[in-house]
C-alpha cells in the first residue's frame, strides 16, 4: 500500500483503497483512524454506544423487544432532550430494572457469604458490592427519569421539569399522572388552546 497527499493505493495495481470497510477502523474529524477503538476502553464503550443508538434507534416496539429496549434504554440513560414515540420503552425498562436489581441483589448474598469467612475480603468485598449497588442504584433513577422525560416530550407534555420534581417529591399522587396514564396514551397531547 502506498500513501500520496493522504490518498491510500494498492501498491500492485495502483487502485485507490477504501479502508471504510475494514474492522476496528473510525471515523474521527472526517479522517479514518484504524484500530483506535481497540486502545481505547472509553472509545470500545463510546463505540458500542453509538452501535446500539443506530441498532435499536428506529426499531418498532415489537421489533425492539425486552432486551433491545432495555439496551436502548440504558444506552440513553442521561439523554433528557430526546423524544421516545415507543412506550414500551418505558415499560420494558422498569421491567429490566427490576430483573437486573434482582440478578444483583442475589449476586451480593452469594459474594457475602463467600466473603464472610475470610476477614479482609469481608470488609473489601461488602464495600465493593454496597458501591456497585448504589452506582446501580442511581444508573437506573436516572435512566428511568430520562425515559419518562423522553416519552413527555414526545407527548407534548407542558412543564416536564415540574412535573418531575413533583412525581419525586408526591410518588404516590402525582405519579399516578406522569408514570402510568402518560406511559400509556398512544398520541401526544393537543396543547393549543
Amino acid at each position: 500500500m502506498v500513501e500520496i497527499m493522504g490518498e491510500k493505493f494498492c501498491s500492485n495495481c495502483g487502485s485507490s483503497v477504501d479502508l471504510s470497510n475494514k474492522p476496528g477502523s473510525r471515523t474521527i474529524g472526517g479522517q479514518r483512524k484504524v484500530g483506535s477503538n481497540n486502545s481505547n476502553p472509553f472509545n470500545q464503550i463510546q463505540d458500542y454506544y453509538e452501535q446500539t443508538k443506530k441498532q435499536y434507534g428506529n426499531l418498532t416496539d415489537q421489533e425492539l423487544g425486552f432486551v433491545g429496549s432495555v439496551k436502548y434504554a440504558l444506552v440513553h440513560w442521561i439523554d433528557f432532550k430526546g423524544v421516545e414515540s415507543r412506550k414500551s420503552v418505558y415499560w420494558w425498562l422498569c421491567l429490566g430494572i427490576i430483573v437486573i436489581s434482582i440478578c444483583i441483589g442475589i449476586l451480593e448474598e452469594i459474594l457475602v457469604v463467600l466473603f464472610s469467612n475470610i476477614p479482609v475480603l469481608d470488609v473489601i468485598g461488602t464495600f465493593i458490592v454496597l458501591v456497585a449497588m448504589i452506582a446501580w442504584g442511581g444508573i437506573a433513577l436516572i435512566a428511568y427519569l430520562s425515559a419518562i422525560v423522553r416519552r413527555m416530550r414526545y407527548l407534548n407534555v407542558q412543564n416536564i421539569t415540574m412535573w418531575i420534581i413533583l412525581t419525586l417529591v408526591i410518588p404516590i399522587i402525582v405519579g399516578l399522572y406522569t408514570e402510568l396514564y402518560l406511559m400509556l396514551i398512544d398520541k401526544p397531547i393537543n396543547n393549543q388552546n
